[in-house]
């Protein structure tokens, strides 16, 4: 079981490196705890997602998930608890949504 960390704020330095990529051929009880603490400081806290650098570990680990409770929006999926390891992202489309 996983444990709820402090999350760190703006400001500080493990926010502003590059992280560090995780070997996906050799996942070990380190990388699995800290995705077991990710998902327990992400329970504990409001948002929908948290990463490694965020409770200062500098790897390339996220968490993801909200309880439909804990959703904003009365027409959104509940998002199931997922963790990804090495994330990339792409543009799908130059348009720009600003909600606030």
């Amino acid at each position: 079981m996983g444990k709820v960390l402090r999350v760190r704020e703006v400001g500080d330095p493990i926010l502003e490196k590059i992280c560090e990529k995780v070997d996906i051929k050799n996942i070990d009880n380190e990388i699995l705890d800290i995705i077991e603490d990710l998902k327990q400081t992400l329970e504990f806290g409001v948002g929908l997602g948290i990463a490694a650098p965020q409770i200062g570990i500098n790897k390339r680990i996220i968490v993801v998930g909200a309880k439909k409770e804990n959703i904003k929006y009365n027409n959104a999926e509940e998002i199931p608890v997922t963790a990804m390891i090495n994330p990339t992202w792409k543009n799908l489309s130059k348009e720009t949504d600003i909600q606030y």
